[in-house]
């Protein structure tokens, strides 16, 4: 598992050899980036070898479409446990 603080700081584990195979992020990250945007970087690097899921409280429609769209998965906050292994289990 790794873990980072934002866009440069994620890019940076794939710098050194990590193959991810699912990405969690929240959607609102610090200075005004998103994790669709984490997500999306990945895909550019790694292609759609992980599963991308984004984790929000946040529910409008423009952003659940551009996760949808992306291929990537939503899961409202508070998480629960099934529904992220639910996600976490589909192929």
């Amino acid at each position: 598992m790794r873990t980072a603080l934002d866009l440069v700081g994620s890019l940076k584990h794939l710098d050194q050899g990590w193959e991810p195979d699912v990405i969690l992020s929240d959607y609102r990250l610090d200075n005004g980036r998103t994790g669709l945007e984490v997500l999306q970087q990945f895909r550019l690097r790694v292609g759609d070898s992980f599963k991308g899921v984004i984790i929000s409280a946040d529910r409008t429609e423009s952003m659940l479409e551009g996760i949808k769209s992306n291929g990537f998965a939503f899961i409202a906050k508070p998480v629960k446990p099934l529904k992220l292994r639910a996600i976490l289990n589909q192929s």
